[in-house]
């Protein structure tokens, strides 16, 4: 069950992330900072944050679940074998 569910997890966290990077840049708007520059800045202290109060093997896990790391590259591009 939990296995299945775990199709709208992304969905959901690029929702809120998107939501709370639109609010951030609405109110910072005076800054004149770049989107690209914000997005980054967002994910580089979301990962510092998660890193810190995570324990070692949930992140261990979220590493090897939700990132690009165990992907090929054929699967990426849409090459057949």
């Amino acid at each position: 069950m939990i296995k299945a569910l775990q199709v709208f997890l992304f969905p959901f966290l690029a929702l809120i992330t998107g939501l709370v990077l639109d609010a951030t840049n609405q109110r910072i708007r005076f800054l004149r900072i770049p989107d690209t520059i914000l997005i980054f800045l967002f994910a580089l202290g979301t990962s510092f944050v998660l890193h810190l109060f995570f324990p070692e093997k949930l992140m261990a896990h979220i590493d090897e679940t939700y990132t690009w790391k165990t992907v090929q590259p054929g699967i990426v591009v849409g090459v057949k074998h």
